[in-house]
């Protein structure tokens, strides 16, 4: 009997979006399989229901998020997953506003694209004075071999000057 779905919080203080768990079947040890649209990424995602009498379609799942391509082109990015709670799985004929939850789900999935394109920035500005540092430090190793160079150039030239001019005035032989 359809029932409405409880909603728990986790804690972040964020709800899990709810998903509707559609049955699949059984496998050979008795294991109902669970199949929901993910609400973050693009897959459908495949879950146990437990092997009792009846599928266990309820209690919080990890999204099984992998990074999607199209074209070549990142279309979503699994790494984004860190910052999003975990999903709640429902009965497909529960009465769960299924429009409601999936509006949900994609404002949390902004904040999380948002928190990871902040970390990666953070990251790529932190490479980029690392970076900067090193540089530093390379030319200011290349401008002391210059210098150890030039000064033993000019000890062997010095050396080299002197032999030519005393044999040239004729006191080396």
């Amino acid at each position: 009997m359809p029932g409405q779905h409880p909603l728990s919080l986790d804690r972040a203080g964020w709800r899990p979006p709810v998903v509707a768990a559609q049955v699949t079947g059984r496998t050979d040890d008795g294991t109902w399989l669970l199949a929901v649209q993910c609400p973050y990424c693009p897959a459908e995602h495949h879950h146990g229901g437990g092997s009792n009498d009846q599928p266990d379609a309820g209690g919080t799942r990890a999204p099984h998020c992998q990074d999607t391509h199209y074209r070549g082109r990142l279309m979503f990015d699994a790494r984004v997953t860190r910052f999003l709670p975990q999903y709640e799985l429902a009965p497909a004929d529960s009465l769960t506003d299924w429009e409601q939850e999936r509006e949900y789900a994609g404002s949390l999935l902004e904040e999380a694209e948002m928190t990871l394109a902040d970390l990666d920035a953070a990251t790529a500005r932190k490479e980029t004075v690392s970076g900067r540092i090193v540089n530093d430090q390379i030319r200011e190793l290349h401008g002391l071999a210059e210098e150890i160079d030039g000064r033993s150039r000019k000890g062997r030239n010095s050396a080299y000057l002197a032999a030519w001019q005393a044999k040239r005035e004729g006191g080396g032989q």
